[in-house]
């Protein structure tokens, strides 16, 4: 069955390649924030990333 969403497959490969290229700088941020005890875009980015990364990894594959 066509859903008409077969254009969401082709995203996936598009927005991991973007969170591919932009994570290095923002974790490296991320991480002098943390170092200095500041709570700033960079480190709220930084653990949400962890964390989609860590559900990601223990989500029945119906939710990936």
């Amino acid at each position: 069955m066509h859903t008409g969403h077969a254009w969401l497959e082709q995203f996936k490969w598009v927005a991991l390649g973007a969170v591919a290229v932009g994570i290095p700088r923002i974790l490296l941020k991320g991480l002098a924030s943390l170092r200095h005890f500041v709570l700033d875009i960079n480190m709220l980015m930084t653990i949400a990333i962890a964390g989609r990364c860590i559900a990601s990894a223990s989500a029945p594959p119906v939710l990936q």
